[in-house]
């Protein structure tokens, strides 16, 4: 597909460069590709920290009140 649309941009501006006919066939086969490749590209995904708790040391909740 892609050696297909090299070869139509190389006619199109050496040869023939007619733009009312050849716009047609470009989006066209820009469309093709893109349904062809599932779309465009995905945002990438960025993995979540985990949370490490340190076993030897209390949980704030675990610990006495503070007398006032």
């Amino acid at each position: 597909m892609f050696a297909f649309f090299f070869v139509k941009a190389i006619f199109f501006f050496s040869i023939f460069g007619a733009l009312v006919s050849d716009l047609v066939m470009f989006a066209g086969l820009v469309g093709l590709s893109v349904s062809l490749n599932g779309g465009v590209a995905k945002p990438a995904i960025v993995p979540q920290p985990k949370t490490v708790f340190n076993r030897f040391k209390l949980h704030p909740s675990a610990r006495r009140p503070v007398s006032v």
